[in-house]
């Protein structure tokens, strides 16, 4: 059995956590798959940011977890979702860090949503609203460093 190599976060490679502060809703195929006060925003490195969002304020009855799996040296053994009412486009575009290592263990019990598979899920609730309601946020469009969303028709 081979060692894996572990690593902490660093000047080179930081990892920052924090609270969004806002509710975020996410929908997939017109579905509520999460709703929660209580998301993270997961800044790494020069990655996209991440939405993690408490396992108890999504519905995982409608996610199906999936056989891939992927290591990071930094967070650990990552576990994946698919979400069958996104179709294929979401197979694997959720996943979680079941035993993640201490130097992000805020994200223990947390499923994460981000990537390119994200183009099916909507973000909703707790954004500026206009004359016409609550804005409908594309995952893909969030921008955390400057809290800034985008409004799609």
């Amino acid at each position: 059995m081979d060692k894996k190599l572990v690593l902490k976060p660093s000047a080179k490679h930081p990892i920052n956590i924090e609270p969004l502060g806002k509710k975020v809703t996410v929908r997939v195929g017109g579905q509520v798959v999460a709703e929660s006060d209580n998301a993270l925003v997961v800044k790494e490195a020069s990655y996209p940011a991440a939405l993690y969002i408490p396992r108890s304020d999504a519905k995982m009855d409608l996610l199906e977890r999936t056989s891939h799996g992927s290591y990071c040296h930094y967070k650990g053994e990552a576990y994946y979702y698919r979400i069958p009412a996104g179709g294929e486009r979401s197979t694997n575009a959720i996943w979680t860090y079941e035993q993640p290592y201490e130097a992000v263990a805020p994200i223990k019990g947390h499923l994460a949503f981000c990537g390119s598979r994200r183009r099916n899920q909507l973000l909703s609730g707790g954004y500026p609203q206009d004359e016409k309601g609550p804005h409908r946020i594309s995952v893909r469009r969030f921008h955390p460093r400057r809290q800034e969303l985008k409004r799609i028709s």
